[in-house]
């Protein structure tokens, strides 16, 4: 009886198939083909391996992009760096700016001296490195300490959940410090922010009109408290100038 030799299989190179895969393709023949040699299987795996980092990185990159858009309002999302308008110095002197330096950065100035902007351009960069950031403003602060006083209890429950998000937020945006209207609720919120903040570690961004000591001097804040809390501000904080 004649035997039939059945020829080896080869690769689309021209190279004997691995054995080895040979082996497993018999084992599991639904999901490993046999038609690789050893060198060409190493490229290919190599080269799924590449596609699947890219398609992990591109969809971070998408969720850190949702992130921006879902962060920053969308007037500071739109700012043009190129605007003979926007303060390039402004920008030039806190865009490096650094969570690890343990120094929050305040920027103070009049209207118009694109602060709340040059914030936007820093949380946005930060954001894109995989950075958690929680942005607020000063009168939104106001309305939510108000709304603890209701008695509707889901928009105090709202108010007191939004209130801790700013207490633990990995990095704090707060915009337009000092455009509240002060009062012992008002003094006593922020400054229990300002305070664990510091204590902890937590970083701040903040921007104000004024400068503290101004707000300090002119708002006639408390004693036992609105000192402590500008003072607090102060000594955590790196301040530019507008």
């Amino acid at each position: 009886m004649q035997t039939t030799v059945t020829p080896a299989p080869t690769c689309h190179c021209g190279a004997p198939v691995d054995p080895d895969l040979i082996e497993l393709a018999a084992l599991f023949p639904s999901s490993i083909k046999a038609d690789m040699c050893a060198a060409c299987s190493d490229r290919e795996a190599a080269r799924q391996a590449e596609a699947a980092s890219r398609a992990v990185a591109r969809q971070e990159s998408e969720a850190r992009e949702a992130r921006v858009v879902e962060t920053i309002p969308p007037e500071i999302r739109r700012t043009d760096i190129a605007h003979p308008r926007f303060n390039a110095g402004l920008w030039l002197r806190i865009e490096t700016w650094n969570p690890a330096d343990l120094r929050w950065l305040g920027i103070t100035g009049g209207p118009g001296t694109s602060k709340t902007r040059c914030l936007g351009l820093l949380a946005a960069r930060l954001i894109r490195e995989g950075r958690h950031v929680t942005w607020t403003t000063a009168m939104e602060f106001q309305d939510r300490v108000d709304d603890l006083r209701l008695s509707d209890r889901a928009v105090s429950g709202a108010a007191r959940a939004y209130l801790e998000r700013c207490r633990r937020a990995s990095i704090l945006v707060f915009d337009d410090f000092g455009k509240n209207t002060w009062n012992a609720s008002i003094e006593r919120h922020l400054f229990s922010l300002i305070d664990h903040r510091k204590t902890y570690d937590l970083p701040v961004l903040w921007s104000s009109n004024t400068s503290l000591r101004e707000i300090f001097r002119t708002e006639n804040l408390s004693t036992d408290r609105g000192g402590p809390l500008i003072g607090r501000m102060i000594e955590a904080s790196r301040i530019e100038t507008t």
